[in-house]
């Protein structure tokens, strides 16, 4: 039996740097470390990830939002189209059927629109 030659690999073993005499100690010392690090960057990446969900979830909000107002929008104008068509026909129908009535309606709305200019015109005097 050569017990010079397995005393002479121990050393070597004991002088290796890379070598880990420890055992798993020095694993769980320097892992234990690193714990609150891990944990940091763990919920910091979980709070950026809320944020990017809640930006997201904000900006498909506004977007329907939007959405909805503009077709709100787009109804109202709509409706205004259709008042105003009603409008013009009940005016052209009532104009075929009383022609002197209309004429005279309109005489009346002119010398009414004249009268308010004047008085709100400052006089040159």
């Amino acid at each position: 039996m050569n017990t010079t030659g397995d005393n002479t690999d121990f050393a070597n073993r004991r002088s290796d740097p890379n070598m880990n005499t420890t055992g798993d100690n020095t694993d769980f010392a320097a892992q234990s470390k690193d714990a609150p690090s891990n944990a940091a960057d763990k919920i910091q990446d979980a709070v950026r990830d809320t944020k990017s969900l809640s930006i997201d979830k904000m900006r498909g909000n506004a977007q329907t939002l939007a959405q909805q107002g503009r077709d709100t929008i787009d109804a109202a104008v709509q409706q205004a189209r259709d008042t105003a068509s009603d409008v013009s026909g009940s005016l052209m129908t009532y104009t075929k059927d009383n022609p002197a009535k209309a004429l005279l309606m309109a005489a009346a709305f002119g010398a009414l629109l004249a009268a308010l200019i004047k008085s709100l015109t400052p006089s040159r005097d």
